[in-house]
């Protein structure tokens, strides 16, 4: 007799999750455990509180190949698909309260679901706007929604293709050699703007605040997040928005951490900031992986 013919494994089975390659039901294949369970039922607490200050964003340390990056895949996909597709998955919830909770969650609200994963080449805080608002742009639109808040790479392109600046614009790629190694014109500049060259957009973006032309300005992340909630949820698509960031270790690290590290708690206290008088908060959220404990990492001697 064969090991084959005793032990076997999922159709889905992966040795290594990515969860920016997640496709299909392999999610699924995920084993609930207690500890997993336990941190479910606190992040679905973090969404439904009477105490809006316990609506907090989460942070997860693990060491390698503790299915981090798994477990993150079943929380997005139970968060954010349609009910129909995970009640299948619910009965493997082996706490009948965390199973009750996730369950009536999800009857009712609904996430939507940005995913980040590693460090994107980031290198100060203008980086990280343009990475988060690239990814909220690719999130919403692999799910055929179109939104009127703008990326600042939307705004540069609907610049370019009004006109009003082609006599800038042609001396800009004239006399700007680093930029010419992305474009010889108009419409490949606009190209390149489309496929988020993060290069691309910071010349331009100097060059119009030293001409001192108006029309652009790199968006503060807090402010343009609040924009695109307050769309997905008066249109009825989501009631929360949630940045699931795998892999934030290496961020921790660079040179610019100190000042990436404001933003992102500065994002991750939307979860939690009121509006409408107090009677609801921002709803938009932050999940963030890491390998390391915080005292692990050069960020903690900034401290």
């Amino acid at each position: 007799m064969k090991y084959s013919e005793i032990v076997g494994v999922e159709k889905h089975f992966k040795s290594a999750f990515d969860i920016t390659s997640d496709v299909g039901d392999s999610w699924k294949t995920f084993i609930s455990n207690e500890k997993f369970e336990n941190n479910l039922g606190q992040i679905i607490k973090s969404f439904t509180s009477p105490v809006f200050n316990n609506r907090k964003s989460i942070w997860v340390q693990g060491t390698y190949g503790t299915g981090k990056s798994h477990s993150l895949a079943v929380i997005e996909h139970l968060l954010s698909d349609d009910y129909e597709k995970i009640e299948d998955y619910l009965p493997k919830i082996n706490k009948t309260q965390v199973r009750s909770e996730v369950a009536s969650f999800r009857k009712d609200k609904k996430v939507f679901p940005v995913v980040l994963k590693g460090i994107y080449a980031i290198t100060d805080v203008a980086d990280l706007t343009y990475i988060i608002q690239q990814q909220v742009a690719s999130a919403l639109s692999a799910k055929g929604i179109e939104i009127a808040t703008k990326t600042d790479f939307q705004s540069v392109i609907q610049i370019l293709e009004k006109g009003d600046l082609d006599t800038f614009f042609d001396n800009l790629i004239a006399k700007n050699i680093e930029l010419q190694g992305y474009a010889e014109n108009k419409e490949q500049l606009i190209n390149a703007l489309k496929k988020s060259e993060t290069k691309v957009i910071r010349i331009i973006a100097d060059e119009l605040k030293d001409a001192g032309l108006g029309g652009f300005r790199t968006h503060n992340i807090i402010e343009w997040l609040t924009d695109v909630k307050g769309e997905l949820s008066n249109r009825g698509i989501a009631d929360y928005l949630i940045l699931f960031w795998d892999e934030f270790t290496s961020l921790l690290d660079i040179p610019a951490r100190r000042s990436l590290l404001n933003v992102i708690q500065d994002i991750a206290e939307m979860s939690y900031s009121e509006v409408d008088e107090g009677k609801n908060t921002l709803g938009v959220y932050i999940m963030l992986v890491t390998h390391k404990r915080l005292e692990q990492t050069e960020s903690y001697k900034d401290l």
